[in-house]
């Protein structure tokens, strides 16, 4: 979005280190629902946290880059492990970002391990025509699994760690890159158009998605009309739609386009053959050649409440006024 097309009462900076200080003043001030807009086309090495609520964020053309990685140790010569490497962490609630470019630029995962762009731990934000690019676990959508929440009790501050029901988090025509497992967490999320790009491993094989919802959540992963789509040296049939990083992780592709890197089967049981029967894929239409473990038959309607989300992202979106 253009400077000269938002209405007046934004405010403007010129980076992330800028952004947070002029959210933490407002917060101070007031509550409202405030538009900040980002006015720089540099690039920005760092890593932030974003832990304020009720703002519409809107990005020029600044790219923020950060470059931590799971095998990296810290300080104490400690790992960082997948918790502490994303680029941004969100954490705060009912926010809208538009435009953000978001970048983990470690590479070499199947040496380094994992590498987050982007997580995202609170309630309700929107994200539009964002791209955030990374190799292994490029953007993590919360809460964490339960089990995790209780594992790192002394590893992460309780608002990266606890989040109690379930936490719901929106995506549209978003471009989000990435190698294993690139798009995963316990969240329920929801992404209308966006494309999933594949980019090349040296492992030669890549996982899009990895749900781990709890069996309380009837929701799970909904992707809404998107693009499965693969870049330079990906070979065909090389890439799985999802796995199942828990029991019962929900996963639901909904008149999706596949490029020719997604394998027939489609979806993969992470090597433990009791996730066959407890993890919940669903595909509409059902491609001819899945896995026997998929959720559902060619008669399968979906649920209303699935559009019912698109219908109120829909909204949401228009409830903001830029």
């Amino acid at each position: 979005m253009k400077k000269e097309n938002l209405k007046e009462g934004y405010y403007t900076v010129k980076s992330y280190k800028e952004l947070l200080k002029l959210c933490l003043k407002l917060r101070n001030i007031d509550n409202e629902r405030h538009t900040i807009y980002i006015d720089s086309e540099d690039l920005e090495k760092g890593n932030y946290k974003f832990p304020f609520s009720n703002f519409i964020i809107i990005n020029n053309s600044l790219k923020l880059v950060g470059s931590l990685y799971a095998k990296m140790k810290d300080e104490e010569g400690n790992e960082l492990t997948t918790w502490k490497t994303a680029t941004l962490k969100i954490t705060g609630n009912d926010n809208t970002f538009v435009d953000l470019n978001i970048e983990n630029d470690s590479k070499d995962s199947h040496l380094k391990g994992q590498e987050v762009a982007v997580a995202v731990y609170g309630n309700n934000n929107i994200f539009l025509n964002c791209t955030f690019t990374s190799m292994q676990d490029t953007l993590f959508v919360g809460p964490l699994p339960d089990d995790l929440v209780t594992r790192y009790i002394d590893f992460l501050p309780d608002d990266e760690r606890y989040y109690e029901g379930i936490a719901t988090n929106y995506f549209k025509n978003c471009k989000i890159s990435g190698t294993i497992d690139f798009i995963f967490g316990a969240g329920k999320v929801i992404f209308s158009k966006c494309d999933l790009i594949t980019l090349f491993d040296q492992r030669k094989e890549s996982y899009v998605v990895a749900p781990a919802s709890s069996l309380k959540d009837n929701f799970g992963f909904f992707f809404n009309e998107c693009s499965f789509i693969k870049r330079k040296n990906v070979e065909d049939d090389s890439t799985y739609l999802a796995r199942p990083w828990r029991d019962y992780g929900k996963a639901v592709f909904y008149k999706c386009n596949y490029d020719t890197h997604i394998k027939e089967e489609g979806f993969s049981d992470w090597s433990d053959v009791n996730r066959t029967r407890t993890c919940r894929f669903i595909e509409l239409p059902l491609k001819k050649g899945r896995c026997s473990f998929i959720k559902n038959d060619i008669n399968y309607t979906l649920p209303s409440y699935y559009l019912d989300e698109i219908d109120k992202l829909e909204n949401l979106i228009n409830a903001d006024t830029y």
